[in-house]
């Protein structure tokens, strides 16, 4: 029962009922069309041998009431009928030598509608001598001379069509059977034969748990639906195989990066427990305290970006339009930074769509990641180009290489240059902005600045822009976007999942 409810059982059972019901009909289509063809060409030698025997008639002179003549082989005594009022005509049928009846037929129908038997006055009751005389094809031809004319009727008896076409149902009640159970036999094999990848792949997949998620499932020849398949999901355990591999890089570097801060608070409170000189205590406890508010910044980011990860949360964003000169100028003052320099290169607002917080959040770690990185110089500047509304932050620091533009946007990755904690924080800065990036359907570029650090772009999609507004100044405006001139860079696409 099992292998019937299968896809390999229910395709076979399907098209061997399809062919079945297929066949049948034709088989009945088939003894249909041959029955008439045979009956039409009884019908047919009748009426040539009526034919020339009433021209034989006509030049010999009507007999009497009977003759004989010879059809097919076989000498029949054929009668005169006299035709009579209503389209109807009398007289006597033979079947040989011997009389079967006095008959009525009907012209128009040439059938038999009274039949008179043994010289009785009153038409017989007998249905199975009707049914006899009605089973057989007439036919009727017009004869006449100088003393009148009279209607010639033939019969011929149709067993030996019945007779053939009984042979050929015959025929066709032991073929159609075989043919049907060969089709399902057939379709069974063929089903089993296509669907044997698939269980190829279903063994493997079942063997396949979250500690070996570098097996690979069989992908099968020929470039079917099933080799698309097995593609996909080979592709599907690629993404399953990073997506393990970075949360356990990120469930390390979280245990490292909070276990830091808890080992200096820990030896501060035991030094404080043992430190009698109150200065001293209040310079411990200045650290524990920064320690901690270090721990809490790293736990909000670490919250963060699990949200952005999290595709059910990226529905219930708030978005509004946004004009992301003016979040760039709210980050600049929020800075307290006298050096960083902003620069517009367009007069209109350069707006889009997304949520207030987060977008402040991603321009934000933008900048706190270049003047960490700078050496003097920071510029932050907003433009329109073909990608959309575009944040650009550049710095004169020592930019970053061109292996590791991507990587930067994981979480936890830090350059050499940044690896000590004064410098270089958590390293989570970059991977919130690419993680708020995503979820509004942008991309984060990664280049080298002309200042000669690095370049980082991000770009959201456009709102349409008003005809002016009042612009911001600031210090000289940075190369425009297009201009790639002495710089590469990496873009890295983020769509929303």
């Amino acid at each position: 029962m099992n292998r019937l409810r299968s896809v390999r059982g229910r395709i076979t059972l399907a098209a061997t009922a399809l062919v079945a019901v297929t066949l049948l009909g034709a088989s009945l289509l088939i003894l249909r069309l041959v029955e008439i063809d045979l009956v039409n060409a009884a019908e047919n030698t009748l009426a040539d041998a009526l034919e020339e025997q009433a021209i034989l008639l006509e030049e010999s002179g009507l007999p009497a009431s009977t003759f004989e003549v010879e059809l097919d082989g076989r000498e029949y005594r054929l009668g005169l009928f006299t035709e009579g009022e209503d389209g109807e005509a009398f007289g006597e049928l033979f079947d040989g030598d011997e009389f079967i009846a006095d008959v009525v037929i009907d012209l128009d129908s040439e059938e038999i509608v009274e039949v008179f038997v043994d010289g009785e006055e009153e038409p017989t009751d007998d249905q199975e001598l009707y049914d006899e005389l009605s089973s057989l094809v007439f036919d009727v031809f017009e004869v006449s001379d100088e003393s009148g004319s009279r209607l010639l009727v033939g019969l011929a008896s149709l067993d030996e069509v019945d007779e053939s076409v009984d042979a050929l149902r015959r025929a066709l009640v032991l073929i159609v059977p075989g043919l049907v159970i060969a089709f399902g036999l057939m379709t069974w094999w063929l089903v089993g034969r296509a669907l044997r990848p698939v269980d190829a792949i279903t063994g493997e997949v079942e063997e396949i748990s979250g500690t070996d998620l570098d097996r690979r499932v069989p992908v099968p020849g020929g470039g079917d639906e099933i080799a698309h398949l097995a593609t996909v999901m080979n592709a599907m355990l690629d993404r399953l195989e990073q997506s393990s591999e970075r949360q356990r890089r990120f469930t390390s570097d979280a245990s490292h990066e909070l276990r830091t801060p808890l080992a200096t608070i820990r030896t501060a409170t035991e030094v404080m427990g043992r430190q009698r000189d109150e200065d001293r205590r209040q310079r411990l406890g200045d650290d524990v305290i920064a320690e901690v508010d270090r721990m809490d910044a790293l736990i909000g980011d670490l919250l963060t970006l699990a949200r952005l990860d999290d595709a059910s949360t990226l529905g219930t964003l708030d978005v509004e339009v946004l004009d992301l000169t003016a979040v760039a100028q709210t980050v600049a003052e929020q800075s307290q930074d006298p050096s960083l320099e902003l620069s517009w290169s367009t007069a209109e607002p350069v707006l889009a769509e997304g949520h207030r917080n987060l977008v402040g959040v991603a321009v934000r770690n933008l900048v706190a990641n270049a003047q960490r990185h700078r050496r003097g110089r920071t510029i932050v500047s907003t433009l329109i180009d073909e990608r959309g509304a575009v944040v650009r932050v550049d710095d004169d620091g020592n930019g970053i290489p061109v292996d590791q533009r991507t990587a930067v946007l994981e979480p936890f990755t830090r350059l050499d240059e940044a690896r000590s904690r004064d410098a270089g924080g958590a390293g989570l800065g970059l991977a919130l902005v690419a993680g708020i990036v995503r979820v509004h359907g942008g991309s984060v570029t990664i280049g080298a600045s002309e200042l000669g650090g690095a370049r980082v772009e991000i770009a959201l999609a456009p709102m349409d822009q008003p005809s002016s507004r009042t612009s911001s100044a600031g210090a000289p405006s940075p190369p425009a976007a297009n201009d790639t001139s002495g710089s590469s860079s990496s873009s890295v696409p983020l769509r929303r999942p």
